[in-house]
């Protein structure tokens, strides 16, 4: 009897937790509904896009900087807040982990990617050039830009998914316990946890999942280049699973924060989601080629739509290949 009622004080105690949080959302949407009209007003620094040019933020005058770190303070609020409801849903599809628990918590995470999105005035398009099968798994290899990454992505993708990360992150309070439920780690200095990932890859894409790999492990500089070096990891896994690769470029993610420094910045961020590359029939000896055409394919559509390399190849006289 002692257990019962142990047992039902703690179901009473996480609904009434759910409902707390609940009624903050409700909360912050109230006040989200005049929010979004300051936010959208007062900081449109770019274009028809919301590109946010370089000469502009440089003109921040002390009044819009400390209203940033005020809107900086708002995101990073919300954004913990959707972070504790991550670990509610997590903790609640505990039982059903490895299955449909985790497709539970990859929808969560797509919601919180929008409304997070949505309610600190960050516009997130997505484009496919075709359209892609709901219930088919994928490779996806996004280019990495700054840390607005991981918005876009979470907002713009509806596949159940994993993701490659590194161990590192699991020294991040809070975060580590979503990337251990999630993703599949990995120690890139390690042989063996190298061919782990694979496997451990292999055992949830059986699951019916997609997988998400940043090719080039880093940041880009876009003074330099359009990408950066392509590891080939995320082909061979792609091969070794026989999952199309689906390129994708990301677009504008720097606005979000410039130099990948605080404080945040309202802004339009895009993701070009490319025409899948089918690995059927490849073998290990295909990867170069999968990898030079998946970053040829990325370059080209980063190159067209983001701005920031509008005189990239004049200026270094330069043409690309073509695909």
């Amino acid at each position: 009897m002692f257990l019962s009622f142990n047992t039902s004080a703690m179901a009473i105690g996480i609904l009434l937790a759910i409902s707390i949080w609940l009624m903050i959302i409700i909360g912050f949407f109230c006040l989200v509904a005049v929010g979004l009209v300051f936010v959208h007003s007062f900081f449109n620094m770019g274009n028809e896009d919301g590109v946010i040019k370089a000469s502009e933020v440089n003109k921040d005058g002390p009044i819009k900087t400390a209203l940033l770190w005020v809107y900086t303070l708002w995101a990073v609020g919300t954004f913990i807040l959707g972070l504790f409801g991550a670990l509610i849903v997590e903790f609640l599809t505990i039982p059903w982990k490895g299955g449909e628990g985790d497709k539970i918590l990859n929808r969560y995470i797509n919601l919180w990617g929008r409304v997070w999105a949505f309610i600190n005035g960050i516009r997130c398009k997505v484009i496919e050039e075709e359209p892609l099968d709901s219930k088919g798994r994928y490779m996806f290899t996004p280019n990495h830009t700054s840390y607005g990454d991981i918005i876009i992505l979470a907002a713009a993708l509806r596949h159940p998914f994993t993701a490659l990360a590194m161990h590192e992150v699991l020294s991040i309070a809070l975060l580590s316990r979503l990337f251990k439920r999630i993703c599949v780690m990995v120690d890139r200095s390690d042989k063996d946890s190298r061919r782990k990932s694979v496997a451990d890859m292999r055992m949830k894409t059986n699951k019916g999942v997609s997988a998400v790999i940043f090719p080039e492990g880093t940041f880009n500089d876009a003074t330099k280049e359009l990408t950066t070096h392509f590891h080939t990891g995320a082909f061979r896994i792609a091969i070794a699973l026989q999952l199309a690769v689906v390129p994708i470029a990301i677009i504008s993610a720097r606005d979000l924060m410039t130099d990948n420094k605080l404080p945040l910045r309202p802004c339009s961020i895009t993701a070009v989601f490319a025409k899948p590359i089918e690995t059927r029939g490849m073998d290990m000896d295909d990867v170069p080629a999968l990898r030079d055409r998946t970053q040829l394919v990325i370059n080209k559509i980063v190159l067209e739509k983001d701005p920031i390399y509008e005189n990239f190849l004049e200026d270094r006289q330069e043409t690309l290949p073509a695909t």
